[in-house]
């Protein structure tokens, strides 16, 4: 992973220490910090560095959330400390699929990051909307838009598309 990498991880994981009990109007739990420091360290040895950095928030319960935004997909993973269990879940709002999992992160937890980073990264492929079904049938095809993003020029043809010319 890299320097900037861990850096920025360990500097939010640093702010997340500083919470003290009642930091929510008075009701929220502050994360056990010997908890963060481990999150902080498996997140350095374990979190694939060609991936993008979560954003971390505490929650109420003294557990930890991350979410990152990428491809249309809304992500979290809310790790539970000290217990290091996590439970991941990818929203993507235009298609409404879900993706859900169960991860354990504590001791080497090498199986649950392993299993994290390929699911990231497995948003990173085809857009989830291209897999979606479409809603113009009549004008679009599965190849809708085209692989190379080409505008179609008028009175060519194109395979799923229809001519302007063409009756309904």
């Amino acid at each position: 992973m890299e320097a900037t990498t861990i850096l920025t991880i360990e500097t939010r994981i640093e702010e997340l220490i500083q919470l003290q009990d009642g930091w929510l109007d008075g009701k929220g739990r502050a994360p056990d910090r010997a908890a963060l420091l481990r999150l902080a360290q498996a997140f350095g040895a374990h979190y694939a560095p060609d991936l993008p950095l979560p954003c971390l928030y505490p929650t109420a319960e003294g557990s930890v959330q991350a979410e990152w935004s990428q491809n249309g997909w809304e992500v979290s993973l809310e790790i539970t400390l000290p217990a290091m269990t996590a439970e991941y879940q990818a929203l993507h709002p235009r298609t409404g699929e879900i993706r859900e999992l169960g991860l354990s992160l504590a001791g080497d937890g090498t199986a649950g990051w392993l299993a994290l980073n390929a699911a990231l990264k497995a948003l990173q492929g085809t857009p989830a909307w291209r897999k979606a079904p479409c809603c113009c049938a009549k004008v679009c095809r599965p190849s809708f838009p085209p692989d190379d993003m080409s505008p179609i020029k008028p009175g060519r043809t194109e395979p799923g598309f229809i001519k302007e010319s063409d009756p309904d």
